[in-house]
């Protein structure tokens, strides 16, 4: 938990003398949650580069079935076309044996770590002991899970609207991540592939769901 700590001054009048006595007191902030839902899970997550062609493959399937016309009807005349499920990452990233104690300590640098992580699933939430998260509360949140090896298992994103200086932060921490791969960022949702050490393109990206996010209708 982050915590702060207040100054109280006291005047001693000793022998004609001012001293100074300090006295600490110790606040303890409210505990920051990072929650997700659990179809969020990996829909933004970083890979090993060497799965480029494999995401480029599955990117296009997906966007070809997502513009044929529909195919079936709900009783509520909604309709939806044929389901896709995308196959795994040929190369995972728990391949790579990257330590999640130096990744965690890595990413503490640029951005602030949240106390615990949560994931919903309709009614219910659970906490995710496994998994760390860093960033901030309204979106750009980096999370990372670990296996029973000590590894990294997994690091997907979420993303929203962010300050001029959360987004450095957060983009300094992606090219951390990137020195231990190389890795690239795919999402599935905006059809999106990128490497994360081209800079441009990163921002170009990170920009825009900034504004998707900005833009998007207050509930």
């Amino acid at each position: 938990m982050t915590e702060v700590f207040t100054l109280r001054c006291s005047i001693l009048w000793q022998t004609g003398s001012i001293a100074i006595a300090a006295h600490f007191r110790q606040i303890p902030m409210s505990p920051r949650t990072a929650q997700f839902h659990e179809d969020d899970y990996g829909q933004i997550e970083l890979l090993p580069a060497q799965n480029w062609a494999h995401c480029a493959q599955e990117l296009g399937r997906i966007r070809e079935i997502s513009e044929v016309p529909k195919t079936s009807q709900t009783p509520d005349n909604s309709d939806w076309t044929e389901l896709c499920l995308r196959s795994h990452a040929p190369l995972s990233i728990a391949a790579l044996g990257i330590d999640f104690a130096g990744v965690t300590h890595a990413l503490a640098l640029h951005l602030p770590q949240f106390d615990t992580v949560e994931t919903d699933y309709g009614p219910y939430t659970e906490k995710c002991p496994d998994t760390c998260a860093f960033g901030y509360a309204k979106g750009y949140i980096i999370y990372v899970s670990h296996n029973d090896s000590g590894h990294v298992s997994a690091i997907w994103l979420a993303l929203g609207p962010a300050t001029a200086q959360e987004k450095a932060g957060f983009l300094a921490a992606l090219h951390t991540l990137d020195a231990l791969g190389p890795l690239l960022l795919v999402d599935w949702g905006w059809n999106a592939l990128l490497r994360l050490r081209e800079t441009s393109e990163l921002l170009a990206y990170l920009h825009a769901h900034a504004r998707s996010a900005d833009n998007a209708p207050q509930t």
